[in-house]
C-alpha cells in the first residue's frame, strides 16, 4: 500500500479495521474458551439442571462479549493518551463511529456465536484448539482482504463485503474510503445480524446436545443419532 495521495482517513481506517479484526477474532474465541472451562469443570452439568439451554448459551456470549467491550475500550483509552494519537481518533464523525460499532458488534456475535456451539462439544483442552482454530482462521481472512480494500476497489472486495464472515471489516473499510454508501453498509449489516441470528438459534440446538457430551470430536455426530 502506497500511503502517498490517500485520504485524509487512511491511517485512520487502517488502524480501526486492524482493530476490529484482532478484537473479533480474540472475544469471539473467549466465549468458547469460557463454554470449555465450564464444561471440564463440570460445572455446566449443574447450571443446566436449572437453566434452559438457550438463555445459557446466549447469556455466556453476551457477557463475555460485554466485558471484551469493556477491555477494548480500555485499552483504546490508554492507546491513545500513552501515544497521542487522541488528534487521530477524534477526527472520526458520528456516522464513522457508529459504523465502526455496529459491523464489529455484528462480527463479534457471529462469530461467538459459531465459537460457543463449537466449543460445547469439547471434553479436554487440547480439542478446543482443533475445533476453534479453523473459525478463528476465518475470522483472519478479513484481514488480507482489507488490504486490498484500502488500495483500491473492486468486485471482489465488493462481493467480500456482503458475505457475513468477511463483511464486518470489509465493508467497514470500503465504507471509510468513500467506496461504499451509508445504504450498502445497512444492507450488510442486515444481512451480518440476520446470519448471526440464524447461526444463534442453530448454535442453541447444538450447545444444548454438545454440552452434555463428554466423547471426543470426531464421535460426536454418531453418539447423537
Amino acid at each position: 500500500i502506497t500511503p502517498a495521495g490517500q485520504p485524509q482517513n487512511f491511517w485512520t481506517t487502517y488502524i480501526m479495521f486492524m482493530l476490529m479484526v484482532l478484537a473479533i477474532v480474540m472475544y469471539s474465541s473467549s466465549s468458547g474458551t469460557e463454554v470449555a472451562s465450564l464444561k471440564t469443570n463440570k460445572v455446566m452439568e449443574i447450571v443446566m439442571t436449572s437453566i434452559r439451554p438457550l438463555p445459557f448459551y446466549l447469556g455466556v456470549t453476551l457477557s463475555m462479549g460485554l466485558s471484551g467491550l469493556i477491555q477494548l475500550a480500555l485499552v483504546v483509552l490508554c492507546f491513545s493518551v500513552s501515544w497521542n494519537i487522541a488528534g487521530i481518533l477524534t477526527s472520526l464523525q458520528a456516522n464513522e463511529t457508529a459504523a465502526f460499532l455496529l459491523l464489529f458488534i455484528g462480527g463479534f456475535l457471529l462469530y461467538s456465536f459459531i465459537n460457543t456451539a463449537i466449543a460445547s462439544i469439547v471434553s479436554k483442552n487440547d480439542d478446543l484448539t482443533t475445533t476453534m482454530v479453523p473459525v478463528e482462521m476465518l475470522a483472519m481472512v478479513q484481514f488480507f482482504i482489507c488490504v486490498f480494500a484500502l488500495e483500491s476497489d473492486s468486485a471482489f472486495t465488493s462481493v467480500c463485503s456482503y458475505i457475513p464472515f468477511t463483511s464486518p471489516a470489509v465493508m467497514f473499510v470500503r465504507y471509510m474510503m468513500g467506496f461504499a454508501s451509508a445504504g450498502e453498509m445497512c444492507v450488510s449489516a442486515a444481512i451480518l445480524y440476520g446470519t448471526a441470528l440464524i447461526m444463534a438459534l442453530l448454535g442453541a440446538s447444538f450447545f444444548s446436545r454438545g454440552s452434555v457430551h463428554y466423547g471426543t470430536v470426531k464421535d460426536f455426530r454418531f453418539r447423537q443419532r
